[in-house]
């Protein structure tokens, strides 16, 4: 039955285009020889040696897919490649990763790291769990942070006397970055510091060898000063 409507196929063909096939018999089985033919002469379409058709994609015969042009708009058909969204194929994203005047186009996407039910992104400034971990080169070098040197300190110990009426400590200092004031052992009363143009008694009290120190960093400015509980007192006073 197969071998009966392989010679009718084989014989409406030979109607349509008789130079463009042969039929020869070897050893009893019958073969087509599958030819073409380009209005000047016939030739074989056939590959004898892998035993295949010959297909040849000429200029002009394709688009999309395989046959795109680097550079050329995204085909809307062609061989489908890409990612899987869970249910359907979805296409890759890129971004240009030159802020120049050149492009440089990679791939979009987020830093994950596995975990049961699935990824979960790496976005820092959270838990350990969540954030990129960070492994120190066996041969880094040491990292220290070393100190600011200060090339100079106004007031460097200098001795204020503090009567009982409102007194400058320290004037204003706008790049102030360290202030330390003193209640000399010396003294025999308290004396009151104030954040501030006008101390009183009710400001924060140094008794005598006791010391107000502001810590590194943001550290107030302006003008400190201080008033004696009685007598007239001294204090030493630092800043930089």
């Amino acid at each position: 039955m197969i071998r009966c409507l392989r010679l009718a196929l084989v014989a409406l063909l030979a109607l349509a285009a008789p130079s463009a096939f042969a039929q020869t018999v070897v050893d009893g089985s019958e073969f087509v020889a599958v030819r073409g033919w380009n209005g000047t002469s016939v030739f074989n379409v056939g590959d004898a040696a892998n035993t295949a058709l010959r297909v040849n994609v000429v200029a002009g015969g394709g688009a999309g897919g395989t046959s795109s042009t680097f550079g050329a708009a995204f085909p809307a058909t062609g061989t489908a490649a890409g990612f899987s969204d869970g249910t359907n194929m979805q296409a890759a994203r890129v971004v240009d990763l030159d802020t120049g005047a050149g492009t440089q186009y990679g791939l979009i996407n987020n830093l994950v790291r596995r975990a049961s039910g699935g990824s979960v992104e790496l976005i820092g400034s959270s838990t350990s769990a969540n954030s990129l971990p960070v492994v120190i080169a066996s041969d880094q070098a040491a990292v220290t942070t070393q100190p600011a040197n200060i090339a100079s300190a106004n007031n460097d110990g200098a001795a204020v006397s503090i009567p009982t009426s409102n007194t400058v400590a320290l004037a204003s200092f706008s790049t102030r970055k360290f202030a330390a004031v003193c209640s000399l052992p010396t003294n025999t009363d308290t004396v009151f510091l104030k954040f501030g143009a006008t101390a009183t008694n009710a400001d924060f009290p140094l008794t005598p060898g006791m010391c107000w120190n502001a810590l590194p960093g943001t550290v107030y400015s302006g003008v400190i000063s201080a008033i004696a509980n009685s007598g007239t007192q001294s204090l030493a006073v630092t800043e930089w």
